[in-house]
């Protein structure tokens, strides 16, 4: 979820994410409009440990050749991450 020139943009993880979670669509949104600080350092640390986690997960897969390829790059956390950064 992003704020630009005035419109709140949404990406297809934020429709999933709510989906899933609708408190998560209103603490993003409390960020995105600047009524809520970001958790910054801790979101940080929570999608290093996904990262670390989804790798070991393949490398486990692989191990017992039931996986064969690379999960792609995470793009989209990176994008969020820069808006944490904005804030």
């Amino acid at each position: 979820m992003e704020l630009i020139d005035g419109v709140i943009r949404l990406c297809a993880t934020d429709l999933v994410g709510h989906l899933n979670c609708t408190q998560l669509s209103q603490l993003n949104f409390a960020v995105v409009s600047g009524a809520r600080a970001s958790l910054g350092p801790l979101l940080e640390i929570l999608w290093e440990r996904g990262a670390r986690h989804e790798q070991g997960f393949v490398a486990h897969l692989k191990c017992i050749h039931l996986a064969n390829a690379a999960l792609p790059a995470r793009t989209g956390l990176r994008s969020k991450r820069r808006l944490y950064e904005r804030r």
